[in-house]
């Protein structure tokens, strides 16, 4: 992969342990030997111009890491790094500025990393780290939002992501960020977030990376986009249905009054031909 690229002047920046099971330290022997096995396969590679530790490591689950154990695990595999392949620039990226601007860690990598992936204030985001860590270069990674509907309140919409990365962009300009990092390129069976469609035809988001964008003339999502999202139209599909419900039962209980037998109905009535008289 990386000799492709570099035969078509692209430079790649390569993500360790994203996917990797477990932080703690019961699996840092297993880590070591990933590591091992992959930084010696491809150190010295012209395409190879950025390690990545890890991906927004903060937000992990599986194994249920501390903090404290996600820093000891970054400290750990930096250090291995730096001996299998010293040549090459690290980072980490962070979901989160809190995260990137700890000087703890920056002290660790070469440039300090964002993977902002939609929602907050990317222009806070940025000035945070910028404003904590001003001599480190900052990079900026962008996730498109996924365009398959979803079930969530906000839209999963093609025009949402459009927006959305647009924001983030914008934000990068006006920080005088010079390079950005896509995650997702191309949609797959699994994930919808990629600026092209599966069929290789391109989404909105897409010519938002090319010279000269309009950034902000993309238009924020409309009406139509929460009228298309799976999550409000079921919300849709269960108002009509309670409605439904509610007027079967009015009717019904209306329909039970009007059969319920009155006074007039009563059968001691008409008995009485003239007051006084005896009922027969």
């Amino acid at each position: 992969m990386l000799e492709q690229a570099d035969r078509h002047g692209l430079r790649v920046d390569l993500v360790l342990f994203d996917g990797f099971p477990d932080l703690t330290p019961a699996n840092w022997v297993a880590a070591d030997a990933h590591l091992t096995a992959i930084a010696t396969a491809v150190r010295g590679q012209p395409a190879l111009a950025l390690w990545d530790l890890a991906d927004r490591p903060e937000q992990r689950t599986t194994g249920s890491p501390s903090p404290a154990e996600i820093r000891a695990f970054l400290l750990h595999t930096g250090s291995v790094l730096r001996e299998l392949d010293p040549g090459t620039p690290q980072t980490v990226s962070w979901a989160t500025s809190a995260a990137a601007a700890d000087p703890s860690m920056a002290r660790l990598v070469d440039a300090v990393s964002l993977h902002l992936t939609g929602g907050g204030d990317p222009t806070a985001a940025i000035g945070a780290v910028r404003a904590a860590l001003p001599d480190r270069a900052v990079l900026l990674t962008v996730t498109g939002l996924s365009t398959e509907g979803g079930w969530g309140p906000l839209p999963k919409t093609e025009a949402r992501q459009a927006s959305d990365v647009a924001r983030v962009l914008l934000a990068a300009e006006r920080a005088g960020l010079s390079r950005l990092s896509v995650a997702a390129f191309a949609d797959t069976k699994t994930d919808a977030g990629g600026l092209l469609r599966a069929d290789g035809s391109a989404k909105p988001a897409a010519v938002l990376f090319e010279a000269g964008a309009q950034l902000t003339t993309i238009p924020a999502p409309g009406l139509l986009d929460y009228a298309t999202s799976k999550f409000w139209i079921l919300v849709f599909a269960a108002l009509l249905a309670g409605a439904g419900v509610l007027l079967w039962v009015r009717h019904r209980l209306r329909k039970r009054r009007l059969q319920k037998p009155g006074p007039a109905d009563s059968p001691t009535t008409g008995q009485h031909d003239r007051p006084g008289s005896t009922p027969q």
